[in-house]
């Protein structure tokens, strides 16, 4: 941390959130800049505090700097694919482990800002370039039209915006949900052709219990029939 004499430039705060209750509360500060060791020992210290006062952590979650991911580390975690480990173990309790999670608002505009700053992102071999997206938008612009996605000026000039999660999701996006939405609606339609089918078949058979119902009513007058529909 930052000596006194010096005006702290970054500040570090823990603020405990409940899940299944809808509350939150500023626990701990720490004003100056901060490496992923001493957070390693901040977080422990204050995991052991609330834990004393009868909190049950289960889980970090933090934004993903590289100094919180060296905290991680510190921790007891590894972010290596081929050997991930995402949880660590509680400082009082060799018994109990606890998650670190990286908040998933923050890794998308990570990604987001990786795609445009870098204009290609490699992904199972293959190439995710941003250009795409800006000949999609030029596209609709020239021919004015709009072909099922999100994609405006603000998602390709999205550095204006650079905090705005919903750009980052819908620049994202899957769009073949709307080709889900299609063979739906196909379906739909199947379903009520044959329901069509089901309506006729029942009325024939309905009318010919109804005939035979007459029939038993001429036969009988004290006898009735129901049915139910």
């Amino acid at each position: 941390m930052e000596s006194k004499s010096e005006v702290a430039t970054e500040a570090l705060f823990f603020i405990v959130v409940g899940i299944k209750g809808r509350w939150k509360m500023p626990f701990r500060y720490f004003l100056g800049k901060a490496d992923g060791e001493l957070q390693a020992q901040l977080v422990r210290q204050a995991i052991c505090l609330l834990s004393e006062k009868g909190f049950n952590i289960v889980g970090i979650t933090c934004d993903g700097s590289y100094a919180n991911q060296t905290t991680a580390k510190n921790l007891g975690c590894s972010l290596d694919v081929a050997s991930l480990k995402s949880s660590f173990t509680h400082p009082d309790d060799p018994d109990k482990e606890i998650f670190f999670l990286f908040d998933a608002c923050h890794l998308l505009k990570c990604v987001r800002n990786c795609l445009g700053d870098m204009k290609i992102i490699k992904h199972n071999g293959e190439a995710i370039k941003w250009r795409y997206l800006e000949a999609l938008h030029n596209i609709q612009l020239t021919d004015d039209l709009h072909l099922a996605n999100k994609v405006t000026g603000k998602h390709i000039d999205y550095v204006k915006s650079k905090m705005n999660v919903r750009l980052a999701a819908q620049t994202l996006r899957n769009n073949n949900n709307n080709n889900n939405n299609n063979n739906n609606n196909n379906n739909n339609n199947n379903n009520d052709d044959n329901n069509n089918n089901n309506n006729n078949n029942n009325n024939n058979d309905n009318n010919n219990n109804n005939n035979n119902n007459d029939n038993n009513n001429n036969n009988n007058n004290n006898k009735s029939s129901v049915i139910f529909q």
